[in-house]
Parts: structure tokens; sequence; C-alpha cells
């Protein structure tokens, strides 16, 4: 089993003109991005956030049927988002779910 690559994180013109932080952005963000290990602070760039409102990721995804994989590798933080609520298999890192 080889260990999962942290990926750049997917965006495209559609999601940049969406209003920054909103939970349409944050949503079509985190669809975009399913199934890769992300770095959180790219990911929350993306969707027009920054670290202070991290929470506001997590509330904008609350009502969805997402999985949410928080991870933490040396001094990165990361996130892999899923429709899948079972951890990835060659997700080695330590990961715990949100949601």
């Amino acid at each position: 089993m080889t260990q999962m690559r942290i990926r750049t994180v997917l965006r495209d013109k559609r999601i940049l003109r969406m209003e920054a932080g909103s939970e349409r952005r944050i949503q079509a963000t985190a669809k975009k991005n399913f199934d890769r290990l992300v770095h959180m602070g790219k990911l929350l760039q993306i969707m027009g956030l920054d670290r202070e409102n991290r929470l506001a990721m997590l509330e904008g995804l609350w009502e969805t049927e997402y999985h949410i994989w928080l991870c933490h590798d040396g001094h990165q933080h990361l996130v892999y988002l899923s429709r899948d609520e079972t951890r990835p298999e060659d997700l080695e890192i330590d990961a715990y779910p949100w949601q």
C-alpha cells in the first residue's frame, strides 16, 4: 500500500466568481476536491476563507452528506473530503472524521 500524496487544490473560474466565503462557494470547492488529500490553508483560500474563520468551512458543509477527514502531517494541516464515510485505505497519516 502506498501513501496518499498531497494534491493541489482544484478550482475553476466559476468557483472563483462566487462570493468569497459563501456557503455556495464552500460547497462547490469541496465538491471539486472530493477524494483528494489537500492542504487546509490552500483549500480555505480557494473557498474565500482564512485560518481565523476556518470554522465557516465546517459550518458550510454541516448539512451536506460530505465526510471530512482532518489530518495532520508534520507541520501541515490537511483535509480529505469524501462522500464515503469509510476512511480511505491509502490515507496512512493521522486523521479523524469530523462529520
